[in-house]
């Protein structure tokens, strides 16, 4: 199974691709070994959200409609109709500055959920989000 490794704030994270496409965490070991006799963890989704940015930082927690469900410990991110910079680490990103994601790539982001900050490269972008437990 191909991996991606994800590497927020506090820690690596590490998820593979099953065979229908989807995402399903990895177990690892201490020294970050796949653990081949190991099964995945089942994921449990929580909810939907779409976020709307130009050039305006957002955060998964500013936007009011959206309200990140109780339970939730990871988030996949989309986004869509330009690339984006995302920060976590309490600084807000710039059309510069920052993780850049690319218009279509997913982020899978495990950590507090509410430091996550997003602003659109250029022109509009459309975060797609849902979260998991």
């Amino acid at each position: 199974m191909p991996t991606i490794n994800v590497k927020p704030q506090y820690g690596t994270i590490m998820f593979g691709l099953a065979a229908d496409g989807s995402l399903q965490p990895v177990a690892v070991d201490a020294a970050g070994a796949v653990k081949q006799s190991a099964a995945p963890a089942a994921l449990t989704c929580l909810g939907y959200g779409q976020i709307t940015a130009t050039s305006a930082v957002k955060g998964l927690a500013d936007v009011p409609t959206i309200n990140i469900p109780a339970g939730a410990t990871l988030a996949i991110i989309e986004p869509e109709g330009a690339d984006a910079r995302y920060r976590d680490d309490g600084t807000n990103p710039s059309a510069s500055v920052g993780m850049r994601l690319a218009d279509g790539a997913r982020l899978a982001y495990s950590g507090d959920l509410t430091a996550l900050k997003f602003i659109a490269q250029s022109g509009t972008a459309i975060y797609n989000v849902s979260y998991y437990k």
